[in-house]
């Protein structure tokens, strides 16, 4: 019965343990071996909880190399699945524990539980891959800074001076993302503010990534700067005509603070409109997960809210009431995770993550470690997550 299993069941060293087996930098361009032997060590974690596991694999025209989903089915007959997804890749720069291996350890953790309380339910766990980057796109880039003096054979960049330009790069175009510009455009926008303080070789690099990024009607960034696994796998899904009831997608979501102004948020966001419980938004102070869902994911919120205050998890959550198509053109930034194939595909989904960057100063870096993580944050939102999924 799903009354049976408590809080204190679910343990705190065997998550950490999952989190440190994970952890590891394993991004396509030069960690591929370890990104495969992550995916081998995912399959057989979930094989030897019982589950029937398969694999979805897909290839990119320019990159030598099979890339590959895992999918992981806890199956009781006919109806439909409730998926439950992450990823397990990394950009270069970090092993990645809190994103995205804390994701990985919830997946198997609710495995493990929804097996041993025999759950009536057909759960898909899907372990995502290339979620961060493009490799073919991001080799590129590489290979071209490296001629032009920009990156150094470990791949670190060379000057101060290009590090402070694409830093400047970074805030200018995610400012115009945030009023509304697809990527191309932000792109273009912010090199037309710039290109006059770099050198030579920074616009040769800059004109590069332009090309890059064609400017085209219906442009896609879903799929194309990332997102890889994931809108595969919808696009295999939509062939094989699985029936989706819904889909519960986690990224990064084990890191929290309890000091004042520890999570910022964007600009423009009514935070205390938002459906919220036990969090305190006027000191911003990151203790909290969040929920997203756009239109046609809103009936998923109440059931998990119901749970998260019954177990005490504070949360802020994110009814967007829009559409995928609408949120392409005013709020692109959300759409920066492996739910966002999902919404395109009007598969209800709801996004869990504790925000990431606008929390944790360790995102993307080397120092985004497994001792840094609160497991008993993360406990809080997998006991949260397997009462839900029986409700919905």
């Amino acid at each position: 019965m799903v009354s049976e299993l408590t809080l204190e069941q679910i343990s705190l060293a065997e998550l950490y343990k999952n989190v440190q087996k994970i952890e590891c930098v394993k991004d396509p361009i030069f960690h591929f071996k370890e990104l495969n032997l992550v995916g081998d060590l995912i399959h057989k974690k979930f094989d030897e909880l019982g589950l029937k596991v398969s694999e979805h694999k897909f290839s990119l025209e320019g990159f030598d190399g099979a890339f590959r989903n895992i999918e992981a089915n806890l199956s009781h007959g006919k109806g439909p699945t409730i998926v439950i997804s992450s990823h397990y890749d990394t950009v270069p720069t970090t092993p990645g524990a809190n994103d995205n291996a804390s994701a990985i350890a919830l997946q198997l953790e609710l495995a493990k539980q929804l097996v041993h309380y025999n759950s009536n339910l057909n759960v898909k766990f899907v372990c995502f891959t290339l979620e961060e980057l493009n490799p073919v796109i991001w080799k590129t880039i590489n290979t071209v800074g490296k001629t032009l003096d920009l990156y150094d054979n470990q791949n670190r960049i060379k000057t101060w001076h290009y590090k402070n330009i694409r830093s400047k790069f970074n805030l200018l175009s995610t400012q115009f993302l945030a009023n509304g510009l697809d990527h191309p455009n932000a792109f273009r926008k912010s090199y037309e503010q710039l290109h006059s303080k770099m050198t030579e070789n920074e616009r040769k690099l800059y004109q590069t990534i332009l090309e890059l990024y064609p400017i085209q009607e219906n442009y896609e960034m879903v799929g194309h700067i990332g997102l890889i696994g994931s809108t595969k796998w919808i696009q295999h899904v939509q062939e094989s005509k699985l029936e989706i009831k819904y889909a519960i997608n986690f990224d990064e979501i084990a890191m929290t603070s309890q000091h004042k102004y520890s999570h910022q948020f964007p600009e423009g966001i009514p935070i205390k409109q938002l459906p919220h419980y036990s969090v305190n938004i006027d000191e911003r102070v990151g203790n909290f997960i969040s929920m997203f869902v756009d239109k046609n994911s809103e009936q998923m919120l109440g059931p998990y809210l119901e749970q998260a205050e019954s177990n005490s998890l504070p949360y802020i959550a994110f009814p967007t009431q829009m559409d995928y198509n609408q949120m392409r053109i005013h709020m692109a930034e959300a759409l920066h995770a492996d739910h966002a194939p999902f919404w395109r595909a009007n598969i209800p989904c709801m996004m869990v993550t504790d925000w990431g960057e606008y929390r944790s100063p360790y995102a993307h870096t080397m120092a985004d470690t497994a001792d840094r993580l609160d497991y008993s944050f993360l406990r809080q939102i997998i006991f949260t997550t397997y009462k839900s999924i029986h409700n919905l």
